[in-house]
């Protein structure tokens, strides 16, 4: 579809005329340029690019393409229709789509047909490429059998984020029910209620579960939801702290397997024996100062090479600073530190846990986000010299398998992370 080569003129000094410049290369840069500096599909400069020349349309068209988002019925009515198209230009984009977000049941005053899960069935159908599916339910309105039938034929995506703006529970279990390929598993918003529960575990295996809904899952749930994945669950996430006995019935299930668990809090006494028998774990997050039970748990891992925790100046305590340092010191492979929220760069502790980190020739990360959200990933500014990376910025991790911890900000699901200067901790 078009040459996949760049001519110029020569130039006065008779140099060649022609100059090629190879299609990976093309793919390089058109790839690159899909994402701003911040992790946000660039579409701005993907358009321009596409109209550089005959060779980079197609590709650009593609990345553009690769990242649909539909908030409104016309548009995903006019984006279906397009789909089951039977021309070169409805192959194209069924090809192309990656990753989808669309909101269901939101109306406006303009839109009066809102969006159901039964029309993002007919739609996703005819994505066979899709990786990513995220849905935002706006109602408890519960999916009729055909609906049901189009979503166990959907293609085999892996990543699934669910922003559940509705209690009701049992849509999402019947949802969840028809998508055995999930790895990847993200519940956002509100609490679960009213559900019954029909089978004893969910038909899939997870690799990553991130529980960022309200309130702690209830039990019976969470046995369902991860009943499939006693071998292969190796990242866990709470946006609140789940109570001892949850907690405890998830670690005796998956301690394992489990490399990494990113929690609200350190917990208590209970909490912290849970983490201890994770004989695999390689990464401990938490949003606040490790509590004297985490750190006695931690002393020592075998595994554990990044921790990352959580504090302000309004709650820096020395002793609980010195638990941290007590920790970095004890740990034999230890390779990265992040603080978030963390201290002034002048301030007498931070210069303490900065020092302790080039000692140990340890990497130091730190950012300043007034959420309390877990580190992004955009290097703004590097020190060799000391080994300190400085975030400035939020953007969510991607939801893909790693190697190493930290997990670094890729440019997509299904691209290797660039190799920069700053790249220490290659995942790919």
């Amino acid at each position: 579809m078009g040459v996949d080569t760049m001519t110029f003129d020569s130039d006065v000094f008779g140099r060649p005329s022609i100059e090629i410049i190879p299609f990976e290369l093309v793919e390089e840069i058109l790839e690159y340029a899909q994402y701003s500096p911040t992790g946000i599909v660039d579409r701005k400069s993907l358009r321009s690019c596409s109209l550089v020349c005959k060779s980079w349309t197609w590709k650009a068209q593609r990345l553009l393409f690769a990242n649909v988002v539909l908030f409104k019925s016309y548009e995903l009515i006019t984006f279906r229709e397009t789909l089951v198209q039977s021309t070169e230009k409805a192959d194209f984009l069924r090809a192309s789509v990656k990753q989808l977000l669309v909101k269901t049941d939101q109306g406006s005053p303009t839109d009066l047909r809102p969006i159901t899960i039964h029309m993002v069935a007919e739609t996703i159908i005819f994505c066979p490429n899709l990786e990513v599916l995220e849905l935002e339910f706006f109602s408890s309105r519960f999916p009729n059998p055909s609906t049901l039938d189009l979503l166990t034929v959907a293609p085999p995506f892996q990543t699934l984020l669910i922003y559940n703006n509705s209690t009701q529970g049992q849509v999402l279990y019947e949802v969840l029910n028809c998508f055995p390929h999930l790895r990847f598993l993200t519940i956002d918003r509100h609490e679960l209620r009213d559900f019954q529960i029909k089978n004893r575990k969910a038909p899939f295996a997870l690799y990553e579960l991130a529980w960022t809904a309200r309130g702690v899952p209830p039990p019976e749930f969470m046995a369902w939801l991860l009943g499939g994945s006693q071998d292969s669950l190796q990242i866990l996430s709470f946006r609140e702290t789940p109570d001892v006995q949850i907690f405890n019935s998830i670690i005796d299930n998956h301690f394992h397997t489990l490399r990494s668990i990113r929690l609200e809090s350190s917990g208590d006494i209970e909490h912290a024996r849970a983490i201890r028998i994770c004989s695999r774990l390689e990464e401990v997050q938490i949003k606040t100062y490790p509590s004297p039970y985490l750190v006695l748990a931690l002393l020592n891992s075998p595994s554990l090479e990044h921790f990352s925790f959580c504090g302000t100046d309004q709650t820096a305590k020395s002793n609980l600073l010195d638990s941290v340092i007590e920790l970095i010191v004890s740990l034999p492979k230890i390779r990265v530190v992040t603080w978030s929220m963390c201290l002034p760069e002048d301030h007498e502790d931070f210069q303490r846990i900065l020092e302790v980190c080039r000692s140990r020739r340890v990497q130091f990360r730190y950012f300043a986000d007034r959420l309390g959200r877990f580190p992004g990933e955009v290097c703004l500014r590097l020190h060799f010299e000391s080994t300190v990376l400085t975030h400035i910025s939020f953007k969510q991790e991607p939801m893909i398998e790693v190697k190493k911890f930290p997990r670094f900000m890729r440019h997509s699901n299904r691209r290797p992370k660039p190799r920069y200067p700053w790249n220490f901790n290659d995942n790919s």
